[in-house]
């Protein structure tokens, strides 16, 4: 699914895609912030769809369920809890899938 969802995308978006993939992933908070803050600035909705494809909220219990792509390991889990966060939190208005989830939920993740 991701191959197909990056191939929809503009070459210059799969770069995209690519560069923010490299800073958000990692255990270093500072290097994730950089990943949200270029993300923010190019003010692509499809980058922040891309990444929050898949990203669900389980109502009854009031938490984000993350994607694939936001399951970690013990160890990472944290990190890309963080990061996720802040793509919701950022996000444009026009992405409908971070809108639903800031709309819907009390922000707590759910570790899977």
């Amino acid at each position: 699914m991701e191959a197909s969802n990056t191939l929809s995308l503009s070459k210059e978006k799969r770069e995209h895609v690519s560069k923010i993939r490299k800073l958000i992933f990692t255990k270093d908070v500072g290097t994730i912030i950089q990943g949200i803050e270029f993300a923010r600035s190019l003010k692509e909705v499809e980058i922040f769809d891309y990444f929050l494809e898949g990203v669900s909220c389980d109502e009854a219990r009031s938490e984000i369920v993350p994607n694939k792509r936001f399951t970690g390991s013990e160890i990472t889990q944290s990190y890309r809890n963080f990061a996720l966060l802040r793509l919701i939190a950022y996000a444009p208005d026009e992405c409908a899938i971070a809108v639903d989830i800031r709309n819907t939920v009390k922000i707590k993740l759910v570790n899977r």
